[in-house]
């Protein structure tokens, strides 16, 4: 932020530029993708979210070792999977949501789980 000589900043100003970041129980929203391949697929999370952009957390859990699994904004191409290395295990990952609320997941050879964790707003 550019500070113009003589302007002050507000603790009001402050505030809403910060986010807070609201946690959720695991089975708030969970998604299980179909098994098949490397498949971008659209996740609407606007009902716990809003329909508006926000950073959220997504939990990826896999049962097979090497399972590969990602998370995206909507509309990115970006290639932003990560490949689980336990077998059951799971691994955290962040992106952002489109304006409506959605996010892109990936599915798997096998069926991937995701779930919300939380996710970063300014209310």
């Amino acid at each position: 932020m550019a500070i113009a000589t003589g302007q002050q900043i507000l603790a009001a100003d402050v505030l809403a530029i910060r986010n807070i970041f609201h946690e959720l129980a695991n089975a708030v929203l969970t998604k299980v993708t179909a098994a098949g391949g490397a498949n971008w697929g659209d996740w609407d999370i606007s009902a716990v979210v809003g329909a508006k952009v926000v950073a959220v957390e997504v939990r990826f859990w896999s049962n097979a070792n090497g399972q590969l699994g990602g998370v995206r904004q909507n509309g990115s191409a970006v290639e932003h999977s990560q490949v689980n290395k336990g077998a059951p295990g799971s691994l955290t990952m962040t992106c952002y949501t489109d304006a409506a609320g959605i996010i892109e997941v990936l599915d798997g050879a096998q069926a991937n789980q995701y779930n919300v964790m939380g996710y970063w707003a300014n209310t």
